[in-house]
């Protein structure tokens, strides 16, 4: 299985046990520099909502994904390259939810320079 699947999977997982896509509106991927979290949610939640016939404009989910590193760029997903302890990064994702504040906030992310042991 690659890890962009396993990762999906991992989502799958959640949303099975904890129906998470459910009432995900405003969604922030933390450490997102591969970006698989952040497009498994774009397909999840965004394009079913968009392709609906009944969707209207403010039903479309906002993702925001940060990361300190550059990301190769995901359709319909704002990208923030910051730290996520500095608030200044932190206000910037408030923006774009128009001061609202997040439904999800998913990290598969480590430490930089931590290195784990197999």
């Amino acid at each position: 299985m690659s890890r962009r699947k396993d990762l999906d999977g991992g989502l799958t997982h959640l949303h099975q046990e904890c129906s998470i896509f459910e009432v995900a509106k405003r969604v922030v991927d933390l450490c997102a520099v591969n970006g698989s979290w952040s497009q498994a949610l774009s397909q999840k939640l965004y394009l079913p909502t968009k392709l609906s016939p009944d969707s209207k404009d403010s039903d479309v989910p906002l993702i925001v994904a940060i990361d300190l590193q550059p990301m190769a760029p995901i359709e319909v997903v704002i990208q923030v390259q910051g730290d996520i302890n500095n608030a200044r990064t932190a206000e910037m994702v408030i923006r774009h939810f128009d001061g609202g504040k997040a439904d999800l906030v998913v990290c598969d992310g480590s430490p930089d320079g931590c290195y784990w042991a197999t």
